[in-house]
């Protein structure tokens, strides 16, 4: 049970961030949820297609948004609202409302996303605060990556293409957003910090200007061995997960960013 505090509970609870230890069995538990998932979905004959991927894209960011209202303190302090309980909370929505859908044969996925990505939105316009950071993290990711892709081009990797596309750019949010917020803002009275362990390692030994290169450079090559080794199913799961823990995350930054944070 020590155990369990130390390395589970006790991040949850004061919000310190993630260990090598919940790391890795996350890490291990979400696999085998894909692999359990990818079962599901064949047996209720749900399709893994564009139109699931675009379906399910609100959701991200919606997540997103929720995790940053929690950050400021909008809702109460929940384990619903932190990672794993945020995942687990977005993900059960999604599937009850696959399942109705599938049933009443009308859609409800997409409108229910967009319509709750909608009222988060507003309660996050409610709250703003650094528009200048919201611009600055934005501006930053559109250069980064519209250059990525105009390096790739030139050297001829055909792999920012479709879905990857999104995919980088939901990585280069995330890597943009971390990188400006730990460099330069700062939440109340205390230096905005990093709570992933491998940035984390990145920002105190490496430096945080190479973060940004790095996240692109191990994206891209995921995305590449994902697109050689893996069939259909697997393939759109990989993507889609991928996304998920980059767009994620980078939506967090960026708006707690914008809501509760100010330059140093």
């Amino acid at each position: 049970m020590d155990f369990f505090q130390q390395y589970f509970l006790q991040p949850i609870e004061t919000g310190s961030g993630y260990n090598l230890v919940n790391t890795a069995v996350y890490a291990v538990i979400l696999l085998l949820s894909l692999f359990v998932l990818i079962k599901i979905l064949k047996r209720l004959k749900i399709e893994v297609n564009s139109n699931l991927w675009n379906d399910l894209l609100p959701w991200i960011v919606f997540g997103g948004v929720l995790r940053a209202l929690e950050d400021i303190g909008f809702f109460p302090h929940t384990w619903l609202l932190v990672t794993p309980g945020i995942y687990l909370l977005i993900f059960f929505i999604v599937f009850a409302s696959l399942i109705i859908e599938r049933r009443l044969s009308l859609p409800l996925v997409r409108p229910l996303g967009f319509f709750l990505l909608a009222l988060s939105g507003l309660a996050v316009l409610f709250h703003s605060k650094n528009w200048g950071a919201l611009a600055t993290v934005l501006i930053l990711t559109a250069i980064i990556f519209l250059a990525a892709r105009y390096m790739l081009k030139k050297v001829r990797i055909k792999v920012m293409k479709g879905r990857n596309s999104q995919v980088v750019l939901g990585h280069i949010l995330d890597a943009a957003s971390s990188f400006f917020a730990v460099t330069y803002l700062c939440v109340g009275a205390s230096r905005y910090f990093e709570q992933h362990v491998v940035p984390s390692f990145i920002f105190a030994n490496v430096g945080a200007w190479i973060f940004v290169p790095l996240k692109i450079v191990i994206v891209i090559f995921a995305l590449w061995v994902i697109d050689r080794e893996t069939d259909k199913e697997w393939n759109w799961m990989l993507k889609f997960t991928v996304l998920m823990l980059g767009l994620g995350p980078g939506t967090r930054d960026l708006l707690t960013a914008f809501m509760a944070s100010s330059f140093c």
